[in-house]
């Protein structure tokens, strides 16, 4: 079996692209390490939420370490009610029994 990477993608209707790693060359890796960039930055990332529920949704899947580092790079992004509903589902998760 051929080893493959897989890309989500949240653009135009959620799609993912399939990208065979014998064929990776210095064009596939950029691509790879441009989506993966646009994809990791909070302010980008907000985009792809309709709205203040649907953010929230995402933040509760997380665990309190990865709302932890959300929480940071939100801030570093000065998206401060972003981050009101970061702590708050992290203080959810880290108070429940």
């Amino acid at each position: 079996m051929k080893n493959v990477i897989y890309i989500l993608m949240l653009h135009s209707g959620n799609y993912i692209q399939q990208i065979k790693m014998d064929n990776l060359d210095r064009d596939h890796i950029r691509m790879i390490d441009a989506m993966y960039s646009e994809l990791v930055q909070p302010s980008k990332l907000i985009e792809y939420f309709e709205d203040a529920a649907e953010f929230r949704e995402w933040a509760e899947l997380g665990t309190p370490d990865d709302i932890r580092a959300a929480l940071i790079a939100f801030e570093k992004d000065e998206l401060y009610d972003h981050c009101k509903v970061l702590k708050e589902v992290l203080l959810e998760k880290t108070t429940k029994i």
